[in-house]
């Protein structure tokens, strides 16, 4: 019997009872290999999170290997959703090889710039144009990844 096909409009994981510290990079680290993230969505009170992945056949995988996450220590239930379909701006975007990363390239001289530059401040200045994940400054090599 061949698998079922997800629908698009379940391009959606739910994930429940997630440790209260776990960060937008945890989830992005436990899940990005599944697929292209469209957005994540956390509700720390209720321990809830919702990532809305660009393809639904990255939600029903990830919901096929997986029924549940561990994050800090605490197991979480995972489960698929339904969520709206994929925009048209962002469907032709990811088809046009858009990503969600930013490449800081600080040029041949820029290793001093970059031991001076903290995670910290790369995400107070892009924070300004949205919610940040994650920041990765690599010094030695003159580069960062927000």
């Amino acid at each position: 019997a061949q698998p079922m096909r997800p629908r698009p409009t379940e391009r959606a994981v739910g994930i429940r009872e997630v440790h209260p510290l776990t960060t937008y990079e945890d989830v992005c680290n436990e899940v990005g290999i599944y697929g292209p993230i469209e957005s994540i969505s956390m509700d720390q009170a209720k321990g809830n999170v919702t990532v809305r992945f660009v393809d639904p056949t990255s939600a029903a995988q990830l919901c096929a290997e997986r029924s549940l996450l561990q994050f800090r220590g605490q197991l979480s239930a995972v489960a698929l959703e339904k969520s709206g379909p994929l925009s048209a701006e962002v469907a032709a975007a990811v088809q046009q090889g858009a990503t969600r990363n930013l490449y800081i390239n600080f040029g041949p001289s820029g290793g001093a710039l970059a031991e001076r530059l903290s995670a910290n401040h790369l995400k107070t200045v892009f924070g300004e144009y949205g919610h940040v994940e994650s920041v990765r400054v690599l010094a030695k090599q003159a580069i960062a990844f927000v």
